[in-house]
């Protein structure tokens, strides 16, 4: 499904480029006279393929995404690190417990103990530069206002599954 998206993506964001392409070999054509239809019919067979690369790759979004709500509704987990956002995109947004383990049996203990045993002399006060700064709401935070749509839809999503775990919560409580 990935592979798909991919695909339908790369033609949707190479239209303009595949464009100018077959506008130059179509007034090749024309120069040389072994076509001769109208730059309209030409303009219109270029728009009817971009209509239908346009439909392919949002079709191919939907087939992605439900592939994905399938898989975390069967409660895989869909560990894709998102250069774009910087999280994993799962519920659980973090890393899996096997990890931490590995992270402490990796540490070198002794290490850290002479390090913790060593007396130094106390570290000297840095100079801070003066600046000032002021409170902002949560609504001017860059994340809250996800100026693309795969962020806007992510961060949906998040607060949808926060806004169920709350009325989850509540209804235990009770």
């Amino acid at each position: 499904m990935k592979i798909q998206k991919q695909d339908a993506q790369e033609k949707f964001d190479t239209l303009q480029d595949r464009y100018h392409v077959e506008y130059d070999a179509y007034r090749a054509r024309i120069e040389n006279g072994s076509i001769k239809i109208s730059k309209t019919e030409f303009d219109g067979t270029m728009l009817l393929e971009s209509r239908k690369i346009t439909a392919d790759f949002i079709q191919a979004e939907k087939e992605l995404e439900q592939a994905r709500s399938h898989g975390r509704d069967l409660g895989l987990t869909l560990d894709e690190f998102d250069q774009e956002s910087c999280f994993v995109d799962f519920p659980e947004d973090g890393y899996r417990e096997s990890l931490e383990q590995q992270w402490i049996d990796y540490v070198d203990r002794e290490q850290i103990k002479r390090w913790m045993d060593r007396e130094d002399d106390p570290p000297e006060k840095t100079d801070c530069d003066e600046w000032e700064s002021k409170t902002v709401d949560i609504s001017d935070s860059v994340s809250a206002i996800a100026n693309t749509f795969k962020s806007r839809k992510r961060i949906d999503r998040w607060r949808a599954m926060c806004g169920a775990m709350d009325m989850e919560m509540d209804m235990n409580v009770e």
